[in-house]
This record gives C-alpha cells, sequence and structure tokens, in this order.
C-alpha cells in the first residue's frame, strides 16, 4: 500500500533532508462513517523532505496511487467560481497556442471534463485521461471523451497512434500527484506536437510557505513544486 523513496523522484539524488513532519495521518477525503468510528483508520506517515541537490520539496511516502485515485471525491465542477477560471484558461490557451480547428487537445487528469468541454465547444478535437472510476463516466456524459487510467509512455503511444500529436497537453493540479515525472515526461515528449505545448498549472512552493499553508501537505502531493527544480 505505500514504498519509500530513497532518490529524489526528479534527480534521483540520496540528499534528502526532512523538514516537516506532521507524524501518521490518514489520507484526506478519507471520511468515516459512524458505522466505522471504532475501527482502525490506515493512517500513514506525512514528512516532507528537501532535494539538497535540485531542491525540489517531496513527500518520500507514497501510497498505492489506486488507493488515492481509483474513487476520487473532488469534481471541479462542484468548486466555487472554477467554471470562470477554466473558462479564461481555455480562451488564453486557444489565443496563444491553437488556430486549426482540427488541432487535438489532450488533459492529463481531466477529472469531470469540465476544462476540455470549451474547446470541445469551439470545435477542437478532444480527449482526457482520468484514473477516477467515479468520475469518467459524469465527463463522458458532458460529450468529453475520456480514458480511464493513469498517464503513462505507454498511453501515450497509443494515443499518438490513434489520433495523433497534440498541439496542447494541459496538467491541471496533476504533476505533484504523479511519483514518477520521468516517465511523465516521456509520456509528454512522446505525444506532444513539435508545435505544440505542455501546459502546468500547479500551487507554488513558495506561496506555500509565504502564507503558511501547511494543510497543502497531504498524501496526494507527493511535489511541492518550484521553478528551479522543475
Amino acid at each position: 500500500m505505500i514504498h519509500i523513496n530513497s532518490q529524489c523522484r526528479i534527480c534521483k539524488s540520496a540528499e534528502l533532508v526532512k523538514f516537516l513532519d506532521l507524524g501518521r495521518q490518514p489520507l484526506a477525503n478519507s471520511f468515516v462513517s459512524k458505522e466505522d468510528l471504532d475501527k482502525p483508520e490506515p493512517m500513514y506517515p506525512l514528512e516532507v523532505y528537501f532535494c539538497q541537490n535540485c531542491n525540489l520539496a517531496q513527500l518520500i511516502h507514497v501510497v498505492d496511487k489506486k488507493e488515492l485515485f481509483l474513487n476520487y471525491v473532488y469534481f471541479s465542477a462542484g468548486m466555487p467560481r472554477i467554471s470562470p477560471h477554466w473558462q479564461s484558461y481555455a480562451e488564453e490557451v486557444m489565443a496563444k497556442f491553437l488556430g486549426d480547428s482540427n488541432d487535438f487537445v489532450f488533459e492529463i487528469a481531466s477529472n469531470d471534463g469540465i476544462l476540455l468541454k470549451f474547446f470541445k465547444d469551439k470545435g477542437f478535437r478532444i480527449l482526457g485521461i482520468d484514473p477516477a472510476e467515479n468520475i469518467v463516466p459524469v465527463a463522458e456524459s458532458l460529450g468529453v471523451p475520456t480514458i480511464t487510467g493513469f498517464f503513462s509512455e505507454a498511453i501515450a503511444k497509443d494515443v499518438l497512434q490513434k489520433h495523433g500529436p497534440a498541439k496542447a497537453i494541459l496538467a491541471n493540479n496533476v504533476v505533484a500527484h504523479i511519483d514518477d515525472h520521468h516517465d511523465l515526461c516521456r509520456g509528454v515528449k512522446t505525444l506532444l506536437h513539435p508545435q505544440g505545448v505542455f501546459v502546468v498549472e500547479a500551487p507554488y512552493l513558495a506561496d506555500m510557505f509565504e502564507s503558511l499553508t501547511y494543510d497543502t501537505v497531504y498524501h496526494e502531493h507527493l511535489s511541492y513544486l518550484a521553478v528551479r527544480p522543475l
């Protein structure tokens, strides 16, 4: 259910220094029913390490991704004020990086499809991928074709063969959730059009320190991203 990294997930250095220890914690959003209150609850170490080589802040205790994401409680469409954000985000990507209506847009961890739908409504070809078996049907009901699974180099090769290269690959609040950044980058490199763009949206480490938002440290967030390590 859990494995421990002995090396940095970006640069593979073993020079990792712990700077925050929140003890053993249950998984975020793993709410316990009234009937199960007396039963033991799974808890895992929640410790943040700093790589002295590339400076990535990261968890080294990695909970199995299937345990975290196959049944997910976060729906993008359910968050207040998020729809205007996705609309302006989509419009900016269209204006800066897309032209031909035949352009292909691919989203990693596309959730309920709310972002991709803006591209579909403008006539672009779209495809998402998300591991949450409870959320993918919601995206499909919006007319957003979605693969159920975790993005990987192998899946990128399959998507490339079926749909051609993507002019835009979007990854919103997911890069920090991925343990194998090297496989992620190989997958993006495989699928991305030579004139395409890979757009990442993620929380910023400096903001976490400035606002003391240590509550954003939980088991889904394996990395706390900053410019230098990226």
